[in-house]
């Protein structure tokens, strides 16, 4: 949960101007319209909007609207706020998904057919898929340090965010959907054990090229590789299990937290 608002930020939801005390969080709910001052970085309740000290961005680039329409628990919405603080993008989000507004309903299929978060709507049109969501804001932004421009440095980067996507998520997901989201379609204590191997291996793998680059996923820099294994490495630190010692996973992940964009818009209290 985001830290209290500051004394004198204003805030419309959706239209109607307040004032709010300094120490007084917003009630969860409604959609967030916030106005910031320029330079300073501010939070504004679960469900709130964004921005950062490098928000003129959007006006730079042409960015003038990004609305992210997903539940702060999805570990795959946080990819995308996390994307978005990096580049300093202000955003709005919308509260969408189990325990909020309904993914099944007629509106939210007309935006993304398999009704799943997240979804984001931009002056360019509807997108959804959250590595590819992540891909476009860095493109259209020119962000080339987080997706390389040239091929052979995209791919790198790519390559790791797909194996996030496929190799690394297929291993988890029975695990920590019967251990941390406790559902109980997930409770099969010898699929719960296969999952968990399958998911060490993985994680094992991450730690030898963690340990070969000593920095980040694809190499010494910084980029979209890391905005999503680095939360899938706050997942597997978070589910209740008992790990091997990783170290090179330690040190890196030590690493993300020291950035902003992490602490501010990854949220890494959430699972």
């Amino acid at each position: 949960m985001p830290g209290p608002i500051r004394k004198g930020s204003k805030c419309w939801i959706p239209t109607t101007r307040i004032s709010v005390p300094a120490g007084r969080p917003l009630a969860m709910g409604a959609v967030r319209r916030c106005r910031f001052r320029a330079g300073g970085s501010q939070a504004i309740g679960a469900g709130g909007c964004y921005t950062s000290g490098r928000s003129v961005a959007n006006r730079r680039k042409g960015m003038r609207m990004l609305t992210v329409l997903g539940k702060l628990p999805s570990i795959n919405v946080r990819k995308v706020l996390w994307t978005a603080g990096e580049i300093g993008l202000a955003y709005e989000r919308e509260d969408w998904g189990l325990g909020f507004a309904s993914t099944r309903s007629a509106d939210f299929l007309a935006l993304n057919p398999n009704g799943q978060v997240p979804v984001v709507r931009t002056e360019d049109g509807v997108l959804w898929e959250s590595n590819s969501i992540c891909r476009y804001l860095a493109h259209r932004q020119g962000r080339h340090d987080l997706l390389p421009a040239d091929a052979w440095g995209r791919a790198r980067v790519e390559r790791w965010m797909d194996w996030q996507a496929t190799d690394l998520n297929g291993a988890w997901r029975y695990a920590f959907l019967g251990l941390a989201r406790r559902n109980p379609a997930f409770q099969d204590r010898a699929a719960i054990g296969d999952s968990l191997r399958a998911w060490t291996g993985k994680m094992e793998i991450l730690d030898r090229q963690l340990a070969a680059t000593g920095a980040f996923v694809a190499g010494n820099a910084f980029t979209l590789a890391d905005v999503v294994i680095g939360l899938s490495v706050n997942r597997w630190l978070k589910t209740p299990v008992e790990r091997p010692a990783l170290p090179a996973v330690a040190a890196y992940f030590a690493r993300l937290s020291l950035r902003p964009a992490f602490r501010e818009h990854a949220h890494p209290e959430e699972v």
